[in-house]
């Protein structure tokens, strides 16, 4: 049964086989401009049938956000304000072995991207769930963590480093810049106006970021706010992404938790 709780809670689960662990890498704790704090607003339990990561919101339709899980290799919808699913799935094809998932709209339609968990891989899918296209991702990279697409580009975390290429949702390949990444052990990512997005699996530090995104894409790898999301044991081990008002983190096999953010800057 899907559960809408609009309490704070502790949910303390054990790592296992069903938990995908990043690289630690070669990062450290970056210091924010702003050392922030959030309230939770409301939170779900997902109730999938099997082991699940990815998370992503779908902005032209109202309240719509979907989660890719890899153990059953299908995403599922679900409505934000209610907690429950609508019925609505695809499959993730062409061998992909899906974690971290993006959502953006481009000129010639909306597309979902995931990372791949095998080797450094992405796959695209349009906005019914049907197959487009592979991109490879960054050659230093094992895999690919996390996902984000927006601002006209794409971004990644692996392992210390964080890359970023242009992507406007035609192109067949992706010119990756690497550089060294500001948090170490990546998990999930998310572009919203100009804002790059990311959790990670960090505990007892801060483990919840906003960096600023300049105009020719790139990242400036100072936070402009961070916070230590403490919900569960395992830090923020799985997806993340912003809807203009909210902050929404999924730790993965865990509840969808819906933030409010005491950052005010731009957002």
């Amino acid at each position: 049964m899907k559960k809408v709780v609009f309490l704070l809670l502790c949910v303390a689960l054990t790592l296992s086989a069903a938990d995908r662990v990043a690289g630690l890498g070669s990062g450290s704790g970056a210091t924010a401009f702003q050392k922030g704090t959030y309230t939770i607003v409301s939170s779900f339990d997902p109730d999938l049938p099997s082991s699940a990561y990815g998370m992503a919101i779908q902005d032209n339709a109202t309240d719509r956000l979907w989660i890719a899980s890899w153990g059953d290799v299908t995403t599922y919808e679900f409505d934000m304000s209610t907690g429950f699913a609508t019925g609505n799935t695809w499959e993730i094809t062409n061998s992909i072995d899906g974690d971290d998932m993006a959502w953006c709209e481009y000129t010639a339609g909306a597309q979902f991207v995931i990372g791949d968990y095998t080797f450094s891989n992405i796959g695209v899918w349009d906005a019914s769930g049907s197959w487009l296209k592979a991109l490879a991702g960054p050659a230093s990279f094992s895999n690919v963590f996390p996902v984000a697409i927006g601002h006209d580009m794409f971004y990644t975390d692996r392992s210390g480093e964080m890359a970023w290429g242009s992507y406007t949702g035609t192109e067949s390949a992706i010119t990756w810049t690497v550089v060294t990444s500001p948090v170490p052990s990546s998990y999930g990512m998310a572009v919203w106006g100009d804002y790059l997005f990311l959790c990670n699996g960090e505990i007892g530090t801060d483990n919840l970021f906003i960096f600023a995104i300049n105009g020719d894409g790139s990242v400036n790898l100072t936070p402009l706010w961070s916070a230590e999301f403490t919900e569960v044991v395992d830090g923020a081990n799985g997806a993340i992404d912003y809807d203009g008002t909210y902050l929404y983190v999924y730790p993965q096999n865990d509840f969808v938790y819906t933030l409010d953010i005491d950052w005010t800057g731009a957002l």
